[in-house]
């Protein structure tokens, strides 16, 4: 899974009045929540980028446990070969498909996503065989 990849001004943020997210909490907690971390990050004048390194380093607990996995979920469904050997994508490819069990629950569907994210010679060399 990806890490926050700078450092991010956490204390500025908290300057401006940015409060942590627990999750847990009223419907109307969290929009006061989100509008708050973004008239903040207007004020301060973030990129998009740094805008949602701010707002993710805000989040604790439950709430870093979704972010945890719906950026999982991004990188299995943008996961392809590339230049990985097909053993090391199959790594991969395994070790983040337990956070897309809603999109692909069925074995049957889980080899139909993974044969998708091979490199096109490979697809072509395994034609009609059964992965």
């Amino acid at each position: 899974m990806t890490k926050l990849s700078r450092q991010v001004p956490v204390d500025k943020d908290r300057k401006h009045g940015a409060e942590e997210f627990r999750g847990r909490t009223h419907p109307s907690r969290v929009e006061y929540w989100l509008e708050n971390s973004q008239w903040i990050f207007y004020e301060i004048t973030y990129s998009l980028e740094d805008y949602l390194r701010c707002a993710a380093s805000l989040l604790i607990d439950e709430a870093y446990n979704w972010w945890l996995t719906l950026t999982a979920l991004k990188e299995f469904l943008e996961l392809t070969q590339g230049n990985k050997s097909v053993a090391e994508y199959e790594r991969e490819f395994v070790h983040i498909s337990k956070y897309a069990r809603e999109i692909v629950p069925t074995k049957e569907e889980m080899c139909i996503s993974f044969e998708n994210g091979l490199n096109d010679e490979i697809k072509m060399m395994i034609g009609g065989a059964e992965i």
